[in-house]
């Protein structure tokens, strides 16, 4: 059960991300940093 919770909630968190990647596309170098942290997440997680 709380591996399911953790997903979903990993889910959500990569869809919050992926939103404030597109909205902030316009800032290279924040981008860069944002995608790294994403990345990390997504290692983690596995």
């Amino acid at each position: 059960l709380l591996d399911k919770l953790l997903g979903s909630l990993r889910e959500l968190l990569d869809k919050v991300l992926t939103g404030l990647i597109l909205a902030l596309s316009g800032n290279s170098s924040f981008l860069g940093a944002l995608s790294g942290g994403l990345q990390l997440l997504g290692a983690l997680g596995k």
